[in-house]
């Protein structure tokens, strides 16, 4: 559908609603129009190509939403219509709130070894994780090592935090082992960074722990080298996590520590990452909030 000739607004509802236009415009969703209704609602129009998007931005949050018309070319149709295929397609309730990011929802078992999840999810509730656990009261690497321990069979564990999901992807080193989904390119990081770990059971790592990344670094190769030096093609199977920094500016003209927590708020809303440090400094228009967040870069 061509862009513009269908138009959605959409009134969503929700805690922090002024902030959600500027986290949907970074993301490259087009906003033709904002309506305040109060202050915790707001009417947006977005393009119909876009919606998927809108939402999926939205995953981790908790708004309402509400279709209240169409614009464009194509309304006239899409009125005809809202009553079957479109409302339904349009009508999303999310069901994370942002308020809830901290906090474990559930679990995701990727990799061959998720044959052995209710195993594994047993070695979990034992270590002390379970549903509604704080990510930050998780040390990742110790479970991870927890785990690869409980079970002779496993070569490969690796923990990570992915929305509001406890990610254990692991591999089984029998002969029996299969592969699940690996990579056929190179992972490649996007952003400039600190690689802060490094784990691989397929491919070549092209960085190590304390290294310095720039944007489009290679992280692990799509190849792998014999003991003559010669390169072969290889899928890549492994988990390398880079510590990056971010910068927001909070607007305003009057100090205080409230205003500073909120501006801390807003970044760490805007930011959508896995944040490991704050830190916020006042200046002449507002606040510096600079954030240091963890991206989790996985192959397979």
């Amino acid at each position: 559908m061509k862009k513009g000739a269908l138009k959605i607004k959409i009134l969503v509802s929700g805690k922090r609603i002024q902030y959600l236009p500027e986290l949907v415009r970074r993301k490259g969703v087009t906003i033709y129009k904002i309506k305040v209704v109060n202050k915790t609602s707001s009417i947006f129009v977005i393009d119909y190509n876009e919606l998927s998007k809108f939402f999926a931005i939205c995953k981790n949050m908790c708004y309402n939403t509400k279709v209240k018309g169409y614009l464009g070319v194509l309304s006239p149709i899409a009125y005809a219509i809202k009553n079957v295929a479109l409302t339904v397609a349009l009508i999303v309730f999310i069901t994370l709130c942002v308020l809830l990011d901290g906090y474990v929802f559930g679990f995701k078992f990727e990799g061959s070894g998720k044959v052995i999840k209710n195993e594994l999810s047993q070695v979990i509730k034992n270590y002390g994780v379970d549903k509604w656990s704080k990510f930050s009261d998780i040390n990742y690497n110790a479970l991870a090592q927890t785990l690869l321990k409980s079970n002779e069979n496993l070569k490969f564990v690796s923990v990570y935090k992915r929305g509001n999901a406890l990610v254990i992807n692991t591999e089984l080193g029998n002969g029996n082992a299969t592969i699940v989904n690996p990579l056929t390119t190179s992972l490649v990081c996007d952003v400039d960074g600190v690689v802060e770990s490094v784990k691989v059971l397929r491919g070549t790592a092209e960085v190590s722990v304390g290294s310095e990344v720039k944007k489009g670094a290679v992280l692990i190769g799509a190849y792998t080298i014999s003991g003559e030096d010669e390169k072969y093609s290889s899928s890549v199977l492994g988990v390398v996590t880079v510590l990056t920094t971010e910068k927001y500016f909070y607007e305003s003209k009057i100090f205080s520590t409230a205003i500073e927590n909120q501006a801390i708020l807003k970044a760490t809303f805007l930011s959508q990452n896995e944040v490991v440090e704050k830190r916020c400094d006042k200046t002449n228009n507002g606040y510096e909030v600079t954030l240091t967040v963890r991206r989790t870069y996985v192959g397979g």
